[in-house]
């Protein structure tokens, strides 16, 4: 009885619920280090079009993201978003802090954590119904950015 009470919470997980536009995805919990009310975000010269700028998180300088164009749902500027998420992205071994822009910040939820997704390329690796919205679960780990040396 209790193996399968522990078998069923390890398969379970919980989200951050975010809003960008009329698009809702998921964020995993385990990942967010801060939700804050938008920040000045000061440009990067010849950044990719998905960084919308840096900003200052506490001491720490962070690069600010839009959730939106990462996850092939359009573009935005650094002043349409009044929220960031701030992350922890990218694979285990080499881990960076980023802020992802959103309009909102809705609740935590918990899923089944599902073993398909796992391996699976691009940012956003599955779709769920819940509520009559579609949910876009994003995988942090997929996440890549770079900015180019030298601007």
């Amino acid at each position: 009885m209790q193996r399968s009470r522990q078998a069923s919470r390890g398969t379970r997980e919980s989200f951050l619920i975010v809003r960008v536009g009329i698009t809702v995805y998921a964020i995993p919990a385990a990942r967010v280090r801060h939700v804050i009310r938008a920040l000045d975000i000061h440009p990067v010269p010849h950044a990719p079009a998905e960084v919308l700028g840096l900003a200052g998180v506490g001491s720490e300088p962070v690069l600010i993201l839009d959730l939106a164009l990462m996850a092939g749902q359009g573009t935005s500027s650094p002043g349409d978003h009044p929220m960031i998420v701030v992350v922890r992205a990218g694979s285990r071994e080499v881990e960076e802090t980023v802020g992802l822009a959103v309009d909102d910040a809705m609740r935590l939820d918990t899923f089944d954590r599902t073993s398909g997704s796992d391996g699976e390329r691009g940012l956003v690796t599955r779709r769920e119904e819940r509520d009559a919205r579609v949910i876009h679960f994003v995988n942090l780990e997929n996440m890549s950015f770079a900015i180019p040396q030298g601007s």
